[in-house]
C-alpha cells in the first residue's frame, strides 16, 4: 500500500472532523494523541472499527469501564474537566447523580475563547494575531 504524506493525512483527518462536527479541542486531548501514537506504532495497517462493533462490543467495554469507576467510588474519580458548552451541560447531568465529582470548565479552552474574542475586537490586534499564527504554523510544519 502506498504511503501518504503528512498533508494528505492531515486533510483526511480534518475532513472527518468537519463532516462529523467534532470540536477542534479534540486535537488537544491526550487520548486523541495516544490513539494516533497507537495507530502509528502498529506493525500492519490499522483498519477502523465498523459501525456494528463500535455500537456493541466497544460500547460495552466503555460502559464496563464506567461501571468500574462507579464501583470504586468518588475517591478514585474526584474531578472532571470539560471544553465546550455541550460537554459542560452533560457534565452537570452526570454531577446530579454523582455529587462527589468536582466539575470545572477547561481553563485553556476558556482563555482561548477570551483571547480569540479580544483579537477580533481590538484594533490592530487582528493583524498581530495573524502574524503570530503564521509563525506558529511555520514552526509546526518545519518540525
Amino acid at each position: 500500500m502506498q504511503t501518504m504524506g503528512r498533508e494528505t493525512i492531515d486533510m483526511k483527518v480534518i475532513r472527518a472532523f468537519y463532516a462529523n462536527g467534532i470540536p477542534f479541542n479534540v486535537l488537544r486531548n491526550l487520548q486523541f494523541h495516544e490513539m494516533v501514537i497507537a495507530i502509528n506504532n502498529r506493525r500492519k495497517w490499522y483498519k477502523a472499527s465498523r459501525y456494528e462493533r463500535a455500537r456493541t462490543t466497544l460500547l460495552d467495554a466503555c460502559k464496563t469501564s464506567i461501571e468500574t469507576i462507579e464501583q470504586l467510588g468518588g475517591n478514585q474519580c474526584p474531578s472532571s474537566c470539560h471544553d465546550n458548552a455541550k460537554n459542560c451541560v452533560a457534565a452537570q447531568e452526570i454531577r446530579k447523580v454523582h455529587k462527589h465529582i468536582f466539575w470545572s470548565p477547561c481553563v485553556v479552552h476558556t482563555l482561548n475563547l477570551i483571547f480569540k474574542d479580544l483579537a477580533e475586537n481590538l484594533i490592530g490586534l487582528g493583524a498581530l494575531t495573524k502574524k503570530g499564527k503564521s509563525i506558529v504554523k511555520f514552526y509546526l510544519n518545519y518540525f
